[in-house]
């Protein structure tokens, strides 16, 4: 959504959007942005990981964590405050590859490790931040299915997927200049990422803790 957008639904000058939205980056509510992908389409496959450490020191445990976050294919990390330590998100193109992960995580660390669960993602949905408002707007998204076909995309598509990974926030013109295309066409590649559904959703990170909100995992297993 634009800032114009923004301004016209909450009935503000575009100028005061701008100015609270700044604020709220300066002031680390919001603490990033990022695009929602369908992993499906792009031919990933992915796994969470739940580790409970033995008894280890703070040094030990930082240099795990720092070996995990250096890692390619970790798409999300988190320290627990559980009975497990930390779950981290593996993306891979073939769920066997993840044992070949698993195995060299334990060829380095295994003497840290006290226990663990694996969860290969069948299906995965993100949801919109509801709790946070009283609208009537209601979004899933599904981010993982085995039911869909794999995109048929060029390195050029990966490498613009890539960059707006990782500069959520760019304009079109600074996504034309990294790519070395002009913006109509720039333009057009982004629409057609949305129109395919293969960029489902640009939201934003939002720091809980400073709006007074915590989170937890719940975990179920159905009969």
């Amino acid at each position: 959504i634009s800032m114009h957008e923004l301004a016209k639904m909450l009935c503000k000058s575009e100028s005061t959007i701008n100015l609270r939205v700044k604020r709220l980056f300066d002031e680390e509510y919001i603490s990033g942005q990022y695009v929602v992908f369908d992993f499906s389409k792009l031919g990933f496959v992915s796994s969470r990981i739940i580790i409970k450490f033995n008894q280890i020191s703070d040094k030990e445990r930082q240099e795990f964590i720092d070996y995990l976050h250096s890692q390619k294919g970790i798409l999300h990390l988190e320290e627990k405050e559980c009975y497990y330590d930390c779950k981290f998100l593996v993306m891979v193109k073939y769920f066997f590859l993840i044992n070949e992960y698993w195995k060299n995580i334990l060829k380095k660390y295994g003497r840290l490790i006290l226990s663990r669960e694996i969860f290969n993602y069948v299906y995965a949905y993100r949801t919109n931040q509801k709790f946070l408002y009283n609208g009537e707007i209601d979004k899933l998204w599904c981010t993982h299915s085995p039911n869909q076909v794999r995109a048929e995309l060029s390195r050029e598509d990966f490498l613009a997927l890539d960059y707006l990974s990782q500069n959520t926030a760019c304009t079109v013109r600074e996504f034309a200049l990294n790519m070395g295309i002009d913006e109509s066409l720039a333009r057009y590649k982004l629409k057609k990422f949305e129109k395919d559904k293969i960029i489902l959703a640009y939201v934003i990170k939002i720091n809980y803790k400073k709006i007074g909100l915590q989170n937890a995992d719940i975990m179920i297993s159905l009969i």
